[in-house]
């Protein structure tokens, strides 16, 4: 197996653990959104979106990474848990 075919295999095997990663977080989103709709939590807490984003962009400069793609990976991501909050609230409240 020749150098490139290894890097390729170790790029695949982390992709593998990022998909992992993100279905854990996204659990976690839809576990959020029931207890949202279960106390009456808005869905949308900026403070919190931007908090998480700063965070993330801090963690990412210290390794190397470019802060505006963190930026754009984390507005990804949340605006994705927001939409997916916005449904668990919607059907929360028809069946309620």
């Amino acid at each position: 197996m020749d150098e490139l075919e290894k890097y390729r295999e170790q790029i695949n095997a982390l992709d593998h653990q990022l998909i992992d990663i993100l279905a854990k977080r996204f659990d976690i989103v839809r576990a959020v959104g029931i207890l949202k709709a279960e106390k009456g939590i808005a869905v949308v807490q900026s403070a919190r979106a931007a908090e998480v984003t700063e965070r993330a962009v801090q963690m990412g400069l210290e390794k190397n990474i470019d802060e505006n793609f963190i930026r754009g990976l984390y507005k990804s991501m949340i605006d994705l848990a927001h939409v997916m909050e916005y449904e668990i609230v919607e059907h929360h409240d028809r069946s309620a």
